[in-house]
């Protein structure tokens, strides 16, 4: 699990408001996934319930009454989240101490009645007040650092082709603001691997690797210094850069999980794509004036060489798959490439990818049945942080974890891109997930991210890429809805039969 050595700022005491009555009342949660194929020797969710009752150590029938309760869960916590909007500082799913939803909330003030109403009726949810931050405080600061770290890494030219111009000072309380002087501007780049939004804590979460640091740099040798040495240092250059509560946690070997590019043969989503893993297949989105869909299959946009400029085909059962577009983006780290119409005979696009590990299941694969979004316009639409989800890749094959993220923000590792070909920030809408049997590794990248059959995004990386054997791994994922946005492509939930013209 993520190692939080030292916690900075005093974080706000939290006062828990729970509320318990005997009825539970389940809201039906649209576009929740319907069963994917089944395998003769256990059903569709019982492999996913197998990895949570793992997990958390339950029994396999509480552990599928959880993931059977999730989705009417999120809509719960979504609905008393619209209520409380103008106090709103996380929510999340507690696994591990019982199991239920919380709504924290600012102030020391009970939640309004109409929140307390909702939560009244579902005996697995409680409302936490007394947080010191609004979660869009934190979501400012965040960004606000994410801008100054990436000016100090990349100073603007004198044609202004690298770096940013606009993250020089703090306009609001929360904000950060440039660095204040040349050690603290240069020094902190070299060290911080991502930043993130720490709902359960309240705080900015900033990783950090200390052996990243020049030995000649302003940082000096905090590069052979412990690592909780090393967050001593970093914490007290951070403190007059941000006015909101943070952590720092262990961001050391925190990156991408590409690989070499290789020509292979490929019938799926979840296998072998080049260097990467295949995700899941898709369709063009019909634009006028002809209104023609092509299908494809996903991966990541940094399995390639040349970033936006990147041209190069993949195979996929014997067929070469031309490269239509994608990238390493600032929203979404993705690329697709097209099935062309065949020859002769018939080519079947399948809504299939790899959901279980080969041995004990004679049918590894699970349908596309939907997708889900990381957040949604309408403030009641579910978001996943806290659900319990998977992801296949080529090289560690399945295994799960639970959500702790959907603001997280890569630092280092793959740059992202505009599609200019200049280096920008990335944006803090990535996923993360941690799990004590979560792996990954190099070779990974681009593979789907699931449950059941319900797409949540494609695979981007994570720390320690290159053992692909331990668990305990702490990655990161493209969501859903930002790669079909930033692709202008759709997950397909049925197969498409492709014909000769």
């Amino acid at each position: 699990m993520i190692k939080k050595p030292k916690q900075i700022a005093a974080l706000a005491s939290l006062i828990v408001v729970a509320v318990f009555v005997a009825t539970t009342a389940s809201t039906a949660q649209e576009g929740h996934s319907a069963r994917a194929v089944e395998a003769p020797d256990a059903t569709s969710d019982g492999i996913f319930a197998e990895f949570y009752a793992l997990e958390y150590s339950v029994s396999f029938a509480e552990a599928q009454r959880r993931l059977d309760r999730m989705a009417d869960l999120q809509q719960v916590l979504a609905e008393i989240r619209e209520f409380e909007s103008e106090r709103l500082a996380g929510w999340g799913i507690e696994h591990r101490e019982g199991f239920g939803g919380w709504v924290s909330l600012t102030g020391a003030e009970p939640a309004g009645l109409d929140a307390v109403s909702v939560a009244a009726l579902h005996e697995d949810v409680n409302i936490q007040v007394g947080a010191k931050h609004r979660l869009s405080e934190l979501l400012e600061a965040q960004r606000s650092l994410s801008k100054a770290l990436f000016a100090a890494r990349h100073p603007v030219s004198g044609d202004g082709a690298v770096g940013v111009s606009d993250a020089a000072e703090p306009s609001t309380p929360g904000s950060v603001g440039a660095a204040r002087s040349p050690g603290v501007g240069s020094a902190l780049p070299e060290v911080v691997t991502f930043l993130d939004t720490d709902m359960t804590n309240n705080a900015i979460a900033v990783g950090i690797d200390p052996a990243l640091a020049s030995p000649i740099g302003p940082l000096g040798s905090i590069s052979e210094l412990t690592f909780d040495q090393g967050a001593e240092v970093v914490a007290d250059l951070i403190k007059p850069e941000i006015q909101v509560a943070f952590t720092i946690e262990d961001g050391r070997d925190v990156g991408d999980t590409s690989g070499s590019v290789l020509k292979t043969k490929l019938f799926n989503g979840g296998v072998a794509f080049g260097g990467c893993t295949s995700g899941f297949t898709v369709q063009s989105i019909p634009n006028p004036p002809t209104y023609e869909i092509f299908y494809g299959v996903l991966t990541a946009g940094h399995c390639g060489t040349r970033g936006p400029a990147e041209t190069i085909s993949r195979w996929m059962n014997g067929v070469r798959l031309p490269f239509v577009y994608g990238y390493a983006g600032p929203s979404a780290d993705a690329q697709w490439h097209r099935i062309p119409l065949p020859k002769q005979g018939t080519y079947e696009v399948q809504n299939e990818f790899v959901c279980r590990n080969a041995g004990g299941y004679p049918n590894p694969f699970c349908k596309v049945t939907g997708k889900i979004a990381r957040t949604g316009i309408r403030p009641a639409t579910r978001y996943i942080q806290g659900d319990f989800v998977c992801h296949t890749g080529k090289e560690s094959g399945m295994s799960c974890g639970e959500v702790i993220s959907v603001t997280f923000q890569p630092m280092v590792g793959e740059p992202c891109f505009a599609a200019s070909g200049r280096e920008v920030p990335c944006e803090d809408t990535f996923v993360r997930m941690v799990g004590t049997y979560l792996r990954g590794c190099d070779g990974d990248s681009g593979g789907p991210v699931f449950r059941n059959g319900t797409a949540y995004g494609i695979f981007k990386g994570g720390n320690n890429a290159d053992d692909c054997l331990s668990g305990s791994k702490r990655v990161f994922f493209s969501a859903i809805a930002e790669v079909e946005a930033f692709l202008g492509v759709q997950v397909l939930t049925s197969s498409v039969t492709l014909r000769p013209k």
